[in-house]
């Protein structure tokens, strides 16, 4: 009687354990934030942060984690984003981010991230070009361009909130904008968001 307790025990024990795995796996993590884009240098504008008038943005992304440390995490971003800048551009962004992140007991955390990848820039008016002597209207789907960016971040999670609310500074630059006048232009981005975790 002794061997078959023993026995149940173990096999409620190894059959348990795995289950539990397979839920912290299956879940597919989601930030989404809105931004104000402002065509600046780092910490210029109001209050070192960002400037008016806003040029608003919507961002969604997911990430992958290279490691498993709970407190040390790294890992990789993978963001689609939009903004409008008026009379300027429509710029749809498609970009990935190597990022750190340190989680302290209080329920903060902060990190750094290096961003690369992709702008559509889209002109928020008629565009034209000399043909046969005469102008004729471009594409408006526009043009593409590379861009590059530096941020930075700080989440907060209270035990009473059911997700983290995020604040993320980023500088980020792209190009080629105007060849004889502003070849790469520098911008900010201050976003405020939340990320949440979906099942599979």
């Amino acid at each position: 009687m002794k061997n078959v307790l023993i026995s149940l025990l173990l096999f409620i024990t190894m059959t348990g354990m795995p289950q539990e795995n397979k839920e912290t796996k299956k879940t597919i993590p989601v930030s989404v934030s809105i931004f104000n884009n402002s065509p600046q240098m780092p910490f210029g504008g109001t209050f070192g942060i960002t400037s008016t008038p806003i040029h608003p943005g919507i961002s969604i992304g997911t990430s992958h984690a290279w490691n498993k440390n709970p407190v040390n995490r790294i890992y990789q971003t993978f963001n689609l984003g939009y903004f409008f800048h008026r009379f300027s551009e429509h710029g749809i962004m498609l970009y990935s981010e190597f990022a750190y992140m340190r989680h302290f007991s209080s329920g903060l955390s902060a990190g750094v991230s290096l961003g690369l990848g992709l702008e559509q820039s889209i002109a928020d008016f008629p565009v034209y070009r000399m043909i046969d002597n005469e102008y004729q209207r471009t594409s408006r789907w526009g043009r593409p361009q590379f861009m590059g960016s530096i941020g930075m971040e700080v989440d907060y999670q209270a035990a009473c909130m059911p997700f983290p609310l995020f604040f993320k500074y980023q500088f980020w630059m792209h190009g080629p904008f105007v060849a004889n006048y502003v070849p790469v232009l520098p911008a900010t981005a201050v976003h405020l968001g939340i990320k949440l975790h979906f099942t599979k």
